[in-house]
């Protein structure tokens, strides 16, 4: 019977497989380069973050010295966690180094591991005193506190615009016009308030 022939599938050639060549890994500068863009990514969404809650639930003005000083207090806090972490690979390094078996699971490291924990370790420690170096560096601070406050102004700036979009939307409903003149006044003084901060 015809109806219960499998119909043959055809065959996609794949070609052979050729594996990549090894690529060496990065150098350490690199390496060190790229832990110094991504904390300092990190540090200026911090102070962001902090410019716009202080400045609308705290009431707070811009204070470049206060926001420099928080620059340099959150890269130490990263210094820090990366000294915290140089620690942890050392303490599983020296464990490392006195077991032969094979691993168990994935933090379960053995002598083979021991040249890479040490890279990790020497990384470690090394982007922690870098970010101590920037943290010491006012111009570093100041800028990057700059580049924070601009970013804060520009994410409260669409915030009011969409809060104006969806008002001039609700234009119709019967308690907008009532409610309008107050929320307004409203948004006057809350403008007012980042100008006064800004200045």
């Amino acid at each position: 019977m015809a109806w219960f022939r499998r119909e043959r599938r055809r065959r996609v050639d794949l070609g052979t497989f050729v594996p990549p060549e090894d690529r060496p890994p990065a150098s350490m500068d690199d390496l060190l380069e790229e832990g110094e863009l991504v904390s300092a990514s990190a540090v200026r969404l911090a102070i962001k973050n902090r410019i716009i809650t202080g400045s609308l639930r705290d009431d707070l003005g811009f204070d470049g010295d206060r926001n420099a000083s928080a620059v340099a207090d959150e890269l130490r806090a990263l210094a820090d966690e990366r000294d915290a972490d140089a620690d942890r690979i050392e303490a599983d390094r020296r464990e490392a180094e006195a077991r032969r078996e094979r691993a168990r699971h994935f933090h379960d490291y053995t002598e083979r591991d021991l040249e890479q924990l040490a890279r990790r370790e020497d990384y470690s420690r090394r982007l922690a005193e870098r970010l101590r170096s920037l943290a010491s560096d006012p111009d570093f601070a100041r800028e990057t506190a700059e580049k924070a406050q601009e970013a804060a102004w520009d994410e409260i700036a669409a915030s009011v615009k969409a809060r104006l979009t969806r008002a001039a939307t609700i234009g119709d409903e019967p308690d907008y016009v009532i409610e309008r003149l107050d929320r307004l006044r409203e948004l006057t003084r809350d403008l007012k308030r980042l100008e006064d901060g800004a200045s």
